[in-house]
């Protein structure tokens, strides 16, 4: 029998007992449940599994072994680079062989066509002769008119409202009809001293093409001196015609400052005579007021008074016969020009052809660039070649172009030359020493990798591009579809190295290709004659001119084709129903689904420039839009500016008065430089070959060409846009039609449009 003290104890040590087994227990049973969780499956059920950290294999391996992962590569890139340059090089060696080819072409062309030179040039001398005589009728028309203005500024009241009108009548004819008429006989004869001496310089005649060049320059001076001087006589007139209105405002203003004096002086006086405050009250209010108008007139007044006194102080000094003076200085240099025209006919008779031959006449030498190893350079020389390849392709293609030019106008190939201009694009500097150090790191070997991918690349576009021109020349070469162009697809297709052989069959039809040169010569020259600005023929027909099988040019129509039975353009009006903007014209259909108007104005334009055009000293030059549009690329303008292309719309706006409807169709850029020129292209699509009507307009002069066509040449005068300055018909095929134009920048901004008709009226 236990004693209440041992119950007591037991019970004590059993309590005691408890919560070590408790806890026991619960340990026992997380260990068994984690080790259930995290050795079965079960653990990819209730644990979300860490992701391991990536390591890059690079980054364990050695500098040496980096450094062999970098030759290697780099062996790889140079082997890319090395077939661009291989491919560079043959294209200048097929390049030159073609320069070579075509430069024989002009030797014989220009020796066979020497024999009739003289006549040619004795008839262009007749016409620069009286070009020069209606320039100097021209000029006494000027020389009369302002003396006219002169009398009116010197002898009659110029407050009057009756001789202001006069005078405003008077600079406006002036400036509109006879200056107008008087550029153009300025620039008439310097285009006919412009052609002598082109012609002159084709037939070798140097002496003849010397004189002739400074007859030109002589009438360049003429016209600059002219047109200061009828500039400065239309502002003073201008300026003159201004003091009427200037009194008037005067007259007007001093008016009512007398008045308000008057009023000023009446309220004093019966402010003194008043004895009621009410009544003194009421003439201070109108004491007060009249001072206030009188202050606020006075102030008025003041600039008319300057502006009295500042035309008063130009009447004094600037209103004379110094205008006159200065017309018939002009007109004296322009008359001693045309009696030294019997000189140039001298200088024509005694002249002798001194032809130095262009085509090589011993053994071609190979441009050294041909025969360098690329193999043996580093990879930052290799690609220094291929710069230089690329640019030694340009030379040679602006070559082929200029003697392309020279064949179809006649033109010796220096004069070609310099008026010729193709695109030469920037290349990148690569960095020589990224390009070919030993890398070791892996940050160094990603940026050779870089380095050496933007090189090849670079070369890639160097070789595209040399391409592209090769297969330009080709085309000029080898006209034809026959035999004689299968050596130019050849090379076409694989780069390859083009060999005498190639030309053999050239050599066969050198007397049919001198037929084939005179009678396309003939044709671009009447073509470019029947496109010229005629002041007797507003609107002339060039659609038969310029038709052939395919849309193409048919040499064999272009005798005669200016004149027809065409009754001319439609009525071009600007009204919203019959002048509508667009590039795209619907020609087949029942006439319901084409457009509901008259005329079209071509809409949307991509416009590069300026280039430049100092003392206007670059109007004949050719810049490279004209050999090739590419809207990507880039080109060396103005002040070394590189210039793009950029998008431009015709203005496109509602008038905001009916006579201003017109100017919807201008394309006038943001983007503007004074004695500049600048070129804009535009696509054309037609559903159907069909002839159409343009009208052109441009401030200053202009040139048109479509699909390459010449359509339309202002004559070298400086004037205003108008919507309808001269009217062509001409053919556009189905499908993508090519509008490139060129215009020259005078003064101040400058703008050009194109309409086309939407029907054929003939």
């Amino acid at each position: 029998m236990l004693h209440a003290n041992e119950i007591r104890t037991r019970e004590q040590r059993r309590r005691r007992r408890e919560p070590l087994w408790s806890l026991l227990s619960f340990l026992l049973h997380t260990g068994f449940f984690a080790a259930l969780v995290w050795l079965t499956p079960v653990k990819e059920l209730l644990v979300e599994p860490k992701e391991k950290p990536v390591r890059n294999a690079a980054e364990d391996l050695s500098a040496d072994r980096l450094q062999d992962i970098g030759e290697t590569l780099s062996d790889v890139r140079a082997n890319e680079l090395l077939k661009e340059v291989q491919d560079l090089q043959a294209v200048l060696h097929n390049m030159d062989l073609m320069k070579e080819a075509l430069a024989q072409d002009y030797d014989r062309f220009a020796e066979k066509n020497a024999a009739d030179a003289k006549v040619e040039l004795e008839k262009l001398i007749e016409e620069a002769e009286e070009a020069q005589r209606k320039s100097v009728a021209a000029q006494e028309v000027v020389k009369n008119e302002v003396r006219e203005l002169v009398r009116l500024e010197t002898q009659e009241d110029l407050t009057s409202q009756d001789v202001k009108n006069d005078l405003v009548q008077k600079v406006d004819k002036l400036q509109k009809e006879t200056v107008e008429q008087t550029n153009t006989a300025q620039a008439n004869a310097v285009n006919a001293f412009d052609k002598l001496q082109t012609k002159a310089e084709f037939a070798a005649l140097k002496k003849t093409s010397e004189a002739a060049e400074k007859f030109r320059e002589a009438q360049i001076e003429v016209a600059r001196v002219q047109d200061s001087a009828q500039t400065v006589a239309i502002e003073i007139a201008s300026q003159m015609a201004r003091i009427a209105d200037n009194a008037k405002w005067i007259a007007v203003h001093e008016e009512v400052i007398a008045n308000a004096e008057a009023k000023k002086a009446a309220a004093e006086e019966a402010k003194a005579q008043a004895t009621e405050k009410r009544e003194i009250a009421k003439q201070e209010r109108i004491i007060a007021q009249a001072e206030r108008e009188i202050k606020w007139r006075q102030d008025r007044v003041k600039p008319d008074y300057a502006r009295r006194d500042e035309l008063e102080k130009q009447r004094q000094e600037r209103a004379n016969e110094q205008q006159v003076v200065a017309l018939e200085k002009s007109a004296d240099a322009q008359r001693k020009l045309n009696e030294q025209i019997a000189v140039l006919k001298e200088t024509l008779k005694n002249d002798r052809s001194e032809r130095e031959k262009l085509a090589q006449a011993e053994q071609r030498q190979e441009n050294a660039l041909v025969r360098e190893q690329a193999r043996e350079k580093a990879m930052a020389e290799a690609y220094d070649l291929a710069v230089k390849l690329e640019q030694a392709v340009a030379e040679s293609f602006k070559d082929v172009k200029a003697l392309e030019t020279a064949l179809a106008k006649k033109m010796s190939f220096a004069a070609a030359a310099k008026m010729t201009d193709v695109v030469k694009p920037e290349r990148k500097a690569v960095d020589r020493q990224l390009l070919e150090e030993k890398v070791r790191t892996k940050a160094a070997l990603d940026r050779q990798k870089a380095a050496q991918l933007e090189a090849v690349r670079e070369a890639e576009a160097m070789a595209e591009n040399a391409k592209a021109m090769m297969e330009k020349a080709m085309e000029i070469v080898w006209k034809d579809s026959s035999s004689q162009a299968v050596a130019a697809n050849e090379a076409r297709q694989e780069v390859r190295w083009l060999e005498e052989k190639d030309f053999d069959a050239r050599r066969e039809t050198v007397e049919a290709r001198m037929a084939e040169l005179d009678a396309s010569a003939d044709y671009q020259l009447e073509l470019a004659e029947a496109a010229s600005e005629d002041n007797q023929q507003k609107a002339k027909d060039l659609a038969d001119l310029m038709k052939g099988e395919d849309g193409s040019i048919d040499q064999k129509s272009a005798k005669g084709s200016t004149e027809g039975a065409n009754p001319g353009p439609p009525e071009l009006k600007a009204s919203d129903l019959g002048l509508v903007p667009g590039n795209v014209m619907a020609v087949t259909g029942d006439g319901e689904k084409g457009l509901p108007a008259k005329w079209m104005y071509v809409n949307s334009w991509h416009v590069i420039g300026p280039f430049p055009n100092p003392n206007r000293v670059n109007l004949r030059r050719k810049f490279a839009p004209e050999s090739k549009v590419d809207l990507d690329a880039t080109y060396a303008g103005k002040d070394g500016k590189v210039l793009r292309w950029e998008y431009q719309q015709a203005k496109s706006c509602k008038p905001p008065q009916p006579w201003m409807a017109d100017w919807r169709a201008e394309v006038v850029p943001e983007k503007s430089e004074e004695y500049a020129i600048f070129y804009a292209y535009a696509e054309v699509f037609f559903d159907a070959a069909c002839d159409r009507w343009i009208a052109i307009g441009s401030d200053d002069r202009s040139d048109v060409w479509i699909n390459d066509v010449p359509v339309w040449g202002s004559s070298n005068r400086l004037k205003a846009w108008t919507l309808a300055e001269d009217f062509r018909r001409v053919h556009f095929k189905k499908g993508r039609n090519r509008i490139l134009a060129r215009i020259e920048n005078g003064h101040w901004n400058f703008g050009w449009s194109l309409c086309i008709s939407t029907g054929d009226e003939k």
